[in-house]
Order: C-alpha cells, then sequence, then structure tokens
C-alpha cells in the first residue's frame, strides 16, 4: 500500500506540479511543426532551436530537473517492503530471506573475475540498448545503440555507438577510463523515408551526428573524457549487476 499510494503521488504530481509541466505545449509543438517552415534551411532550424533554448519556459524546466529527479528518488525510498506490505501481500520472514539472498537488497561489491564477460543493459523504453564486454586483461568494449525518431523522415534510424577504454575494481566501485580518440559512431538509415522538403536536411544528419563535431559533442554531454566511478552490487547468482553514480540513477545489467 506504501509504494501504490507514493505512486498515485508521484503521478498526480507529474500532472499538477509546475516543475512537471512541459515547456512547449502539443498545440505550440503543432504550430512548430506543421504550421510554420523552420525546416526550410538548417538557418531556420538552428534558428529555431536557439529562440526555444533561450526562452523562459525552457530554462526553467531545465533548472528544475533536480526537482523532478528529487521526487523520483523518493518514490524508490517507498519500494521498502514494511510490515503493513508484508501482511496485505501475505510475505512470511522465510519469503523475505529468500528475496534478500538473490537480489540486490543485500549489498555485495562485484570482484574482479565476476565482472569479467558481457553484459546487457536492462532498459524499459525500448529506444537504446547497452552492451559492456569486460575483459581479463583489464580493457573493455561498450556498444550503444538508440533509436532516433525526427519529424524529417518517417521510419527509425539507429545510431550505433563503439567505445573502448579500461577498467579497474578500487574498493566497491567501477571505474572505467575511455579511450575518445578510438570512439566509432555510425549511423544506419537504410529504414528511413525522408520527406522530400526535408531529404537535404536528413542527408546531413549522419555528418552532423557521427563527424567530428557531433562526436566531440557526445563526448562532453556523456563525461568520456573523465573518469567515471560507479558504486557496484552484484546479485547471489552472480547474473544482475547494479551500478550507482552520484546525480544519476542506478543502471541494471544482466550476464549474456
Amino acid at each position: 500500500m506504501t509504494f501504490y499510494n507514493a505512486r498515485n503521488m508521484l503521478e498526480k504530481q507529474s500532472k499538477e506540479w509546475i516543475c512537471f509541466q512541459k515547456p512547449v505545449t502539443k498545440e505550440e509543438e503543432y504550430q512548430i511543426f506543421m504550421l510554420n517552415n523552420h525546416f526550410e534551411t538548417r538557418e531556420t532550424f538552428l534558428l529555431l532551436c536557439r529562440n526555444l533554448l533561450q526562452s523562459n519556459s525552457v530554462s526553467n524546466y531545465v533548472s528544475n530537473s533536480e526537482k523532478r529527479t528529487e521526487l523520483y528518488k523518493t518514490l524508490l525510498s517507498y519500494a521498502d517492503v514494511n510490515e503493513e506490505n508484508k501482511f496485505l501481500m501475505n510475505i512470511s520472514e522465510e519469503d523475505m530471506e529468500r528475496f534478500n539472498n538473490n537480489t540486490y537488497m543485500t549489498v555485495r561489491p562485484v570482484k574482479e573475475k565476476q565482472l569479467i564477460g558481457t553484459w546487457e543493459s536492462v532498459l524499459t523504453d525500448g529506444q537504446e540498448s547497452v552492451i559492456f564486454e569486460f575483459l581479463g586483461d583489464h580493457t573493455f568494449t561498450t556498444r550503444r545503440s538508440r533509436n532516433i525518431k525526427h519529424p524529417f523522415f518517417l521510419g527509425t534510424m539507429v545510431l550505433n555507438i563503439t567505445m573502448h577504454g579500461t577498467w579497474s575494481i578500487e574498493g566497491d566501485s567501477l571505474v572505467k577510463k575511455y579511450d575518445t580518440d578510438k570512439i566509432k559512431m555510425e549511423l544506419d538509415d537504410k529504414d528511413v523515408t525522408p520527406f522530400s522538403e526535408n531529404a537535404e536536411l536528413v542527408a546531413r544528419m549522419d555528418d552532423d551526428l557521427c563527424g567530428e563535431q557531433g562526436k566531440q559533442e557526445y563526448i562532453n554531454q556523456m563525461g568520456l573524457d573523465q573518469r567515471v566511478a560507479q558504486g557496484t552490487n552484484i546479485d547471489k547468482t552472480g547474473t544482475r549487476l547494479k551500478l550507482t553514480e552520484p546525480g544519476h540513477l542506478p543502471n541494471y545489467y544482466i550476464r549474456k
């Protein structure tokens, strides 16, 4: 019941709290994409983006991101099974002990030999997949695939990113260092049909996303030029891994 009530609270606040209100309404979005000619040239599109990003509504929405994150964290903290939950769901102490012994409820920092292998991310939105391959020589490879939809075209592009680096275990943390010179980005657009008026812009997306400037923007956005340290927690079976990083939601992986 506690988690149920907390979920209802989040749903209510996400609809009513001003911090969750998107800066561009559906009506404004329709005006932008359907009734204007913002996409005739690259310059007009960039001007539109610049004006939107400089608007007070977008600025306030971005500045309130921490408040939204804190609400999500609060919700997650309500997920602990208390006596009320146990009674209502008929959970015995033996059931809880078995659950704790086979899940993340018990903290087990990962050891080097446990990490070696291939891990796939557990994501719910279906738009991105991430695979890590950790080798015994303390090198790793990351393969990330991201689906891209856009009003310029029909279908879905797939941005494939391959990265390499070195890893180590320091205490209870996984430390990764990316080799930014070896990042490879490829755009798969074979299933895309651009609208005729946007064909030129779509053709340039490969260079915009995968060219040197696009690659550098990705490095900066993901912080790949810095040392990345994540807290680790592996389940008793050694097949499920949780990685945590200050200021970010946890990432979950399963062994392939």
